[in-house]
């Protein structure tokens, strides 16, 4: 009796370890279904940054790595929320102005990501563009800061402020729209990856659970078949 209890046991653990692996390997399907874009790589480290206000602007040259660049996003410090002025983000190519977007000044909390969102640029893939922040209602003595980096990704180009040249670069995102629903299933399973790879501690605590669940399920399989 004690010894089909514990199996029992057993068994319910290995359901509910089994239903927890799945829910995870399955959630980027019911995630893809309210996702619009999807970033491109991690955020930079933010070191430094440099200030915005009615009288300074800062261009940002990139490459872009894929089609369909739709969004952009920049960490924007508003200190204790004083500045409700909007910002403008502008995308320019060689041959002008084609993206606008505008948050309000209202809506950016101190530090936070801010993403600028417009209509997808189809053909964007290894296209030179400068994207351009300013602010027309913030005097310099409520200025947005716009958050810098040390550590640009390798499609970041110059900054300029006010078509000076500076030494670091915006720390910035680049956001994707995905061609098709499975292509956006297909990010999101390689992002997750890429991120379970960098950190090898919960790499190495993982891959030790699941093959502890795959030899105990094959245990007791063997053990129901020998009955």
């Amino acid at each position: 009796m004690e010894k089909y209890k514990l199996h029992k046991e057993v068994k319910i653990l290995l359901f509910l370890l089994s239903f927890f692996l799945v829910l995870v390997f399955a959630s980027p399907i019911f995630m893809s279904l309210g996702l619009r874009y999807i970033p491109y790589s991690f955020q930079p480290p933010l070191f430094g940054s440099e200030k915005l206000f009615n009288e300074q602007s800062l261009s940002q040259e990139f490459i872009s790595p894929q089609d369909n660049l739709t969004a952009i996003g920049v960490s924007i410090r508003n200190f204790n929320l004083q500045s409700k002025g909007d910002v403008i983000l502008e995308v320019y190519s060689r041959g002008g102005l084609i993206r606008r977007s505008v948050v309000s000044g209202s809506s950016i909390k101190d530090g936070d990501i801010v993403i600028f969102t417009f209509d997808k640029i189809p053909n964007s893939r290894s296209v030179s563009y400068v994207f351009k922040l300013s602010t027309l209602e913030v005097g310099k003595e409520k200025a947005y800061e716009v958050y810098t980096t040390n550590e640009p990704q390798d499609f970041a180009g110059s900054l300029y402020i006010n078509d000076m040249p500076v030494e670091k670069p915006i720390s910035f995102l680049l956001y994707f729209a995905p061609e098709s629903r499975f292509s956006l299933i297909y990010d999101i399973y390689k992002s997750w990856f890429n991120r379970f790879y960098s950190d090898y501690n919960f790499f190495y605590f993982f891959i030790a659970t699941f093959s502890l669940l795959a030899i105990l399920i094959i245990y007791f399989a063997k053990k129901e078949g020998g009955r």
